[in-house]
């Protein structure tokens, strides 16, 4: 592309595209199909105000069909070993319930399976039922883990803190202040973790593949401001509200 300017997310969408078109096309030159392609879309948004959008790269990529389907006929046939990758990956997933150790080993076969898929262009068959539900546990487990781990020991602190002020709690519920250091803390953690997010955003996308695809710096940084709303919250509450 010369004349045309793309964001840097429609740019992401365009190298993807092209990188699933070069994987289905095998050991066959891709150089020319790449090349029309790109004449294509500059054929369609030359015109485009600049930078242009990735909603409008997307809607000529779709008229333009799957990335797929510019393999040869010849290599279109499927691999039976990545059918029992992704059947065993399944019920791995299933064992894991019953033997936890389980899960791990079915996210990682599952993470290679997909990938093995990606090179031939294959993943959006439905095998992908099979592989997407292992990756989905372990990131939603990892999501998880990353928010929440410390919260235990801010509540310890929070207790702390209230025994220290002289706060009293109800039987059932923990002093008010207790809970204001908690979420204080727990506020400054997300500030910092939606940091660590933004300025590691490939990261966050490799661990979290392929369901972090459109994660960009900016949802780091929207993390990073809840975390600074709950922590102003929290102090207003320790120093205004709390007894």
């Amino acid at each position: 592309m010369t004349t045309m300017t793309l964001s840097s997310e429609a740019r992401r969408h365009l190298d993807r595209y092209l990188q699933e078109m070069r994987a289905s096309m095998g050991d066959a030159d891709s150089m020319e199909i790449e090349q029309d392609i790109r004449d294509h879309i500059e054929a369609e948004l030359g015109e485009h105000p600049a930078p242009v959008s990735a909603d409008d790269l997307d809607a000529v990529l779709s008229r333009l069909g799957s990335p797929a389907q510019w393999v040869a006929p010849a290599e279109t046939g499927r691999n039976r070993v990545d059918d029992w990758l992704a059947y065993a990956s399944a019920a791995l997933l299933l064992l894991g319930f019953v033997l936890p150790f389980f899960l791990p080993v079915s996210w990682l076969l599952a993470r290679w399976t997909l990938a093995r898929l990606e090179q031939r262009g294959e993943h959006r068959d439905a095998r992908r039922w099979l592989i997407y539900p292992p990756i989905a546990l372990v990131s939603i487990a990892l999501v998880l883990l990353a928010l929440l781990w410390p919260f235990g020991a801010f509540a310890e602190l929070g207790q702390i803190v209230a025994r220290h002020r002289g706060s009293v709690g109800s039987d059932h519920f923990p002093p008010v202040a207790a809970l204001a250091v908690t979420f204080g803390a727990l506020g400054g953690y997300w500030i910092l973790l939606g940091a660590a997010a933004a300025l590691g955003e490939r990261l966050v996308r490799f661990v979290l593949h392929p369901f972090a695809e459109e994660f960009q710096r900016r949802h780091g940084w929207w993390l990073s401001g809840i975390g600074a709303v709950v922590a102003i919250c929290a102090a207003a509450t320790f120093f205004f509200g709390a007894r």
